[in-house]
């Protein structure tokens, strides 16, 4: 699978990359799409790029658990939330 997706971790502000290991953005690029591909597609979750072996004895690189988001969306049955909008309508109540 490392050969038809890239994983790449940044910092949501600056774009930089970061050392592996520490909780930023998820960047993935689809290598082998040919229709529509996705170059550099920031997908605003946050987690880590793990590296070294893992117990099943695989050495490609592995993405931890996602742990949050960059921005405050959820989807809810295919509709786009934003958290904020919410406290925006309760706040007269």
């Amino acid at each position: 699978m490392n050969d038809y997706l890239y994983f790449e971790v940044i910092e949501p502000q600056t774009g930089q990359e970061v050392p592996d290991g520490e909780f930023v953005e998820l960047v993935i690029t689809i290598l082998q799409k040919e229709g529509a591909p996705l170059t550099r597609y920031r997908t605003r979750d946050i987690t880590r790029k793990m590296t070294g072996v893992c117990r099943g004895g695989s050495t490609y690189p592995r993405i931890d658990r996602i742990v949050g988001r960059t921005d405050d969306m959820v989807k809810v049955e295919g509709v786009n939330i934003f958290l904020a909008q919410i406290d925006t309508f309760f706040e007269g109540y």
